[in-house]
């Protein structure tokens, strides 16, 4: 009698990634209710665009599957983080998972474009920046004046 949570090995690329990617999660043993939903996404985040389950068998009960495929899109520049929660899945005994799966990280870098976007985003926040602080200056400088105006009346 296996009682004995499931245990999950996540296989991503390693390096950084400039595009789709695809991840493979393998389970020590077939479960059920492994899908789409249950893969949570942190860090610059991502979405799903193909997932399938390599080995599904069907019973007449459930369908099951020890390994699948997952294509990911990147949600933006960063660090993709990746886990499963805890009871996510069960085993054919009935024996969830009961512990959050270790994180995984992948990086991402878009390319070009991504490198365009970011310089333009540090470039507008650059921008931004300078213009606070010419506010701040504009307004030091009226504050002085006023300051100077109530010291001369007074």
């Amino acid at each position: 009698h296996e009682s004995r949570a499931p245990v999950l090995t996540v296989d991503a690329p390693t390096g950084v990634q400039h595009g789709v990617f695809n991840v493979t999660f393998i389970w020590d043993r077939p479960v059920r209710g492994f899908g789409p939903r249950k893969i949570v996404f942190g860090g610059a985040g991502g979405s799903l665009i193909a997932f399938d389950a390599v080995d599904a068998t069907t019973t007449a009960t459930a369908s099951e599957a020890s390994v699948f495929t997952a294509r990911i899109r990147a949600g933006g520049i960063g660090i993709v983080s990746i886990h499963v929660p805890a009871f996510a899945v069960q085993d054919a005994r009935g024996v969830y998972n009961v512990r959050m799966t270790k994180e995984t990280k992948i990086q991402f870098f878009g390319g070009r474009c991504s490198v365009e976007l970011g310089c333009r985003y540090q470039l507008a926040e650059y921008e931004s920046q300078l213009a606070l602080n010419r506010v701040d200056t504009q307004i030091e400088k009226e504050l002085q004046k006023e300051e100077k105006a109530t010291i001369f009346k007074g």
